[in-house]
């Protein structure tokens, strides 16, 4: 029993200080890494946390969000080819160590209510969204027949973070059924 007391104040420890020892460039390069989120959406938690704790410690005022799909996320290239990289290179070499920074949180597939639940998630870290970048299409805002579904990747963030919003989705999402049920009949 005790050494079971000793595992989990020692795996508590390991948990709190992560936060603190993770720095921003392993979990972000320009853009999300989309090999760390493709398969479990909450690590954009992480790396939301790191960029609130960049924001704060490097006390930034001015920074830029960006928002959208596979366009603004830049594949299928590197980190290194996104336009959050072409942005802020060519804003350091016209503003030096003042550039304004871009934070890329675009996803592959991000449709506007995974943008809406995004600019919810950023409110809750502190992270502001006065300065945004949307890359929304057209087609976000059409009927869906039936996909793509307007909440691709956060349908659980959105459930818990606004749930009239949800319960929008889910009326949307019955009438779309209905719609295919009555053409196979």
């Amino acid at each position: 029993m005790r050494t079971f007391k000793y595992v989990l104040i020692y795996l508590l420890i390991i948990q709190f200080a992560l936060y603190y020892i993770v720095p921003l460039d392993m979990v972000y390069g320009y853009r999300m890494d989309y090999e760390l989120v493709k398969n479990n959406i909450h690590n954009i938690d992480t790396i939301l946390e790191q960029i609130s704790k960049e924001v704060k410690n490097k006390d930034l005022k001015e920074y830029v969000i960006i928002l959208g799909d596979s366009v603004a996320f830049s594949g299928p290239g590197d980190s290194q080819q996104s336009i959050g990289y072409y942005l802020e290179e060519i804003n350091r070499e016209k503003n030096g160590e003042n550039a304004t920074r871009f934070f890329n949180l675009s996803m592959p597939a991000m449709q506007v209510g995974d943008i809406y639940t995004m600019l919810l998630k950023l409110d809750k870290y502190g992270i502001s969204t006065d300065n945004v970048i949307l890359n929304i299409t057209y087609a976000g805002f059409v009927k869906r027949d039936p996909d793509p579904p307007i909440v691709f990747w956060f349908r659980d963030n959105l459930k818990n973070m606004d749930q009239e919003a949800m319960l929008k989705f889910r009326l949307i999402l019955l009438q779309m059924i209905t719609l295919k049920a009555k053409r196979i009949l």
